[in-house]
């Protein structure tokens, strides 16, 4: 039986491959099976893939305002 992926636990799987990263986390969102996107407050975008547990960082940045 296999178990059932949520989102949640892409975001905790990122958070335990990617410690440094994680603390820098603004906003996530679901992108694709098993991947998300991540913003950082850096402005750096960048997709998470759950099952390679690698990131890919975006050319495009993104502004946070407070």
């Amino acid at each position: 039986m296999s178990k059932k992926i949520t989102w949640k636990k892409v975001v905790e799987d990122f958070k335990d491959h990617h410690p440094k990263l994680a603390k820098q986390v603004v906003y996530w969102r679901p992108h694709d099976y098993m991947t998300i996107l991540i913003y950082l407050k850096s402005g750096t975008k960048l997709y998470y893939n759950c099952e390679t547990h690698e990131s890919s960082i975006l050319n495009d940045k993104w502004i946070h305002t407070k």
